[in-house]
């Protein structure tokens, strides 16, 4: 599917894994004066393609990195495109067979999974800034 990435982006909020289309069933956006037209069902398979290679990958972590069964534990998920695409969580907890929750942060008016990677890159860059401050030896 060619499709420019602003196209891509405004087409994972028009897709919902769980609906059942028909086969005629189209997901359709304008951007800068192009009409953009794909079939739903041919969406929704290349992001089901796209969600089960990342399970795939949670999958092998999970068996080469555990040294117990984690099968019980809630898997944790957040970023962008965490609550973009209705039915996502809920596909991945199936293909994983374990409870799938979304998280965000907890600061006001930024508490979406959107702003986890910004309050990530923050606290990162100030540790790092800490560490090598003059003054980092009073933190120790």
């Amino acid at each position: 599917m060619e499709m420019p990435y602003d196209v891509a982006v405004a087409m994972l909020e028009k897709v919902n894994l769980n609906s059942r289309e028909g086969a005629s069933a189209m997901l359709e956006y304008s951007w800068q004066g192009k009409f953009y037209r794909y079939p739903a069902a041919e969406v929704k398979e290349k992001l089901r393609e796209a969600l089960d290679g990342i399970c795939e990958t949670i999958e092998e972590c999970r068996q080469n990195f555990t040294e117990r069964n984690t099968d019980y534990k809630t898997l944790y998920v957040t970023g962008e495109s965490a609550l973009k695409i209705r039915g996502a969580v809920d596909h991945v907890s199936g293909r994983l067979v374990t409870n799938v929750s979304v998280i965000a942060p907890q600061v006001p008016y930024y508490d979406k999974p959107e702003f986890s990677s910004l309050f990530s890159l923050m606290d990162m860059a100030l540790k790092d800034r800490e560490s090598h401050s003059l003054f980092g030896f009073l933190n120790k």
